[in-house]
């Protein structure tokens, strides 16, 4: 018996997704989440198209409310890379 399309294309996706690296990206503002998208163009070009990079970004200001807070810390549990982007050195 054959599968609908419809499910063998959500299983094609559900296996893209599990073999994604999945990048967090948080971010002070937009000056620092520029520098950060820089860095994941540079992942992009360093590896190609394998692996699919899957990017989830945050801010400081997103964080300081419980629910974002909460979806950002599920998505940097299931992390491969966590990139951090602020000014300063005073972290």
């Amino acid at each position: 018996m054959n599968e609908p399309v419809s499910s063998r294309a959500a299983d094609a996706a559900s296996a893209m997704a599990a073999s994604a690296c999945r990048v967090v990206v948080v971010s002070e503002d937009r000056v620092a989440q520029g520098r950060a998208m820089e860095t994941a163009n540079w992942l992009r070009a360093q590896f190609g198209e394998e692996p699919v990079f899957d990017f989830s970004f945050w801010n400081f200001k997103e964080l300081s409310e419980p629910a974002a807070a909460s979806k950002a810390v599920e998505a940097a549990a299931h992390a491969d890379i966590i990139l951090l982007s602020a000014h300063g050195n005073d972290l």
